[in-house]
Order: structure tokens, then C-alpha cells, then sequence
């Protein structure tokens, strides 16, 4: 199946059909739930891992005359071809492309690689165009990476020259990106500066990090650019991180944020589209707490407040604060808790997930207007 899905990426897109049959394309139904119960997001990283970029796909299940049929639609990708990253069993060859025929995915010819190499160099030079249309109206501003001098028609601004080695830009459809590299982002009120005062200029934030989204949240620190650490989001490897903090910082409406993420190139996709189902309520951090966990999760409730004097007390607590339906009485003291049991917890050990985890909701039940 992935290779059939690679293949109709590099192609126009396709659907895969579960439940007919492939000879005569009778339908049959399926004779179980596995296709039903099946997570897209476990496709998503499935495909994730097994393919650079990776192809966009939706889920979906069709019933006809009482019979059950599942639909994968595989979308026609922006930028192929989508590339093979390792074996897969006798499948899939790693650094492969596949591409889909009449009937069959094979290894592309050479023909339809050459169209996918000439669409990939006219939308190039058609992008380029429209950059240097857009700075020639006054549109978009220049960034002279010899001097760190940023100008367009209205001013300028400044980056420090011994920054500027180290920048690494953030694709979002303008500039190029190098997965896993450090990055820098601008952000903040950028005013024009006369070109006397380019010493005194120094207007740059480091990139925003998985831990500076949880570590704001919890001590509840103003940032400058909300949405930023919401985008952010679709390039982190942490799966659960703090949004609803920063979503009623930027007073915009959570479909509208979610439009937003969907429309940027993600280093993670995955982390993306769940960030999006968040967004859209479709998706929260909740999960039933048992045990030990269970009953500080009642004890929670009744508005006390446990002590965490060690790592060990760390995993429950944050177990607790994942099952909560509802805030607690002393619901705003739990930040402090665990920004407590973060300070105390590696970043390689398996309660740091839990922690992050534990943030998130707290997040939401804090921030999410019922």
C-alpha cells in the first residue's frame, strides 16, 4: 500500500479502494473493522517515515447497499518527487521513486521524471519572478546576508553580524529549509532605522523551541509573537506542546490558526495535522488516569494540593493532570507543579512526554472556552 501511495503522489492522485474486488471491481464490503478503527495518523507516520516528502492522504469509509467500503485518497503532491527513505519488506527500495501507471506503481522512466524535474524548474523561476516583482512594487523587503542589512521601500532594519552565520530560515514558502538545522526567526516590532543608527540595531529572536513553548505557558510569560509558537508546532518532534496559551494571545479565531498551519510545509506533518485537530477541537490531551494517578486525580479535585519533593512523585502527577475532566479548584497553582517536575525531569527519560502531555491539558482546560 505505500508503495501504491508514493506512486499516485508523484502521479495526478488517486484513491485506494478497500472492499471491491480487483478483477471485476464488484463490491464486496469488508469483512472486518480494522480499516475503521484504523488511526490516519498512524498511516501519516507510517508514511512519514518511509518517504521524503510526504504524501497527503485522507481517510475515509463509504457504505453501499449495507456493505462497508474504505477510501484512501491520495492527493497529487506540491513539490515531487516523493522519494523512498529505506527499505520497506520486498516493496519499497530505499531512494526510489515511484510512480503510478495504468494499473500498476512501478520505479518512475525517465520520461516522467524529466516532467517532474521541468515542473519543478518553471515553478522555480515562476516563484523567483514573483519575488523579485513583489520587492520591485516595494511588497517585500532584501536581506543583504554579507551586512545583515534588511531593507525595502519604506526602511530598514539590522541584524547583528555575528548572527548572521548561524541563521538558518524557517521554509514558509519563501525561503529554503535544512531539516533538523538550528534556525532563527524575526519577530517583534520592527521599525524603520536610519541607516546612522545601523550600530544600535539589533531587532532577532532564537528559533522557538519545544521547551520555550511549555516553559512561557507555565510561567505564563507574555511573548511578543503568539502565532509563532503556534506554528512552530508543525516543525517541533514533540507531539504535545501548549497552544490554547497562545491562541487567546493572538485573538484569532482557532479555524482561522488552523487554515494557517495547514497551508505552511511542515518538517513534521504529523505533529502538524494534530496540532490542527486540536485546534478544531477534533483532538485533546485527555486520556483516563488509573492507579496510583486515579486517586490524585480525585484528590485534585477536591482542591488539594499534592507535594512533589522528588522525580518519582513526577509520572503520577502528571498522569493525573492528563485524566482531569474538569478544572480543578486550584487548577492555576498546577503550573507551578509542573514547571516543578520539568525542572527536575531529564530531557531523555520517558516522563518528559508525560510532562508535556500533562501541560497540554492543563492548557486546555485553562484556556479553552466551553
Amino acid at each position: 500500500m505505500l508503495r501504491t501511495i508514493a506512486g499516485f503522489a508523484n502521479n495526478n492522485g488517486g484513491y485506494l479502494l478497500f472492499g471491491v474486488h480487483p478483477a471485476t471491481n464488484a463490491v464486496e464490503g469488508m469483512k472486518s473493522d480494522h480499516f475503521a478503527k484504523t488511526d490516519p495518523a498512524k498511516i501519516n507516520r507510517a508514511l512519514s517515515t518511509a518517504f521524503d516528502p510526504v504524501p497527503i492522504i485522507s481517510k475515509s469509509i463509504i457504505s453501499l447497499d449495507e456493505k462497508i467500503i474504505g477510501v484512501i485518497h491520495v492527493s497529487k503532491h506540491e513539490y515531487p518527487p516523493v522519494i523512498a527513505l529505506k527499505n520497506i519488506d520486498d516493496t519499497v527500495r530505499e531512494g526510489s521513486i515511484y510512480y503510478r501507471y495504468v494499473a500498476e506503481t512501478l520505479p518512475i522512466k525517465p520520461g516522467e521524471l524529466r516532467q517532474i524535474i521541468a515542473m519543478r524548474e518553471r515553478r522555480a523561476i515562476a516563484e523567483f519572478a514573483d519575488r523579485m516583482g513583489r520587492v520591485a512594487e516595494g511588497r517585500d523587503a532584501t536581506l543583504n546576508l554579507a551586512t545583515g542589512e534588511v531593507t525595502g521601500s519604506t526602511g530598514g532594519f539590522l541584524i547583528d553580524k555575528e548572527l548572521l552565520p548561524k541563521i538558518q530560515f524557517i521554509r514558509e514558502g519563501d525561503f529554503s529549509q535544512k531539516r533538523g538545522a538550528p534556525a532563527l526567526k524575526l519577530i517583534g516590532e520592527v521599525e524603520p532605522v536610519d541607516i546612522k543608527e545601523k550600530e544600535n540595531a539589533r531587532i532577532i529572536r532564537d528559533a522557538v523551541t519545544p521547551d520555550a513553548i511549555i516553559r512561557n505557558f507555565l510561567l505564563e510569560q507574555p511573548v511578543v509573537d503568539p502565532m509563532q509558537y503556534i506554528l512552530a508546532h508543525a516543525h517541533c518532534q514533540r507531539r504535545w506542546l501548549p497552544v490554547w496559551y497562545y491562541v487567546v494571545n493572538t485573538e484569532i479565531d482557532p479555524d482561522e490558526i488552523a487554515d494557517q498551519l495547514r497551508k505552511i510545509t511542515p518538517t513534521n506533518p504529523v505533529n502538524r495535522d494534530i496540532t490542527v485537530r486540536r485546534l478544531l477541537k477534533k483532538e485533546n490531551a485527555y486520556r483516563a488516569a488509573a492507579g496510583k494517578s486515579r486517586r490524585l486525580c480525585d484528590s485534585l479535585m477536591k482542591g488539594e494540593t499534592p507535594e512533589i519533593d522528588n522525580i518519582s512523585n513526577c509520572i503520577p502527577f502528571a498522569n493525573a493532570i492528563t485524566g482531569l475532566k474538569d478544572l480543578p479548584p486550584n487548577g492555576a497553582l498546577l503550573r507551578s507543579l509542573l514547571l516543578k517536575c520539568l525542572d527536575m525531569t531529564s530531557a531523555k527519560t520517558p516522563a518528559m512526554s508525560v510532562i508535556y502531555r500533562a501541560a497540554c491539558r492543563l492548557d486546555e482546560l485553562l484556556h479553552i472556552k466551553n
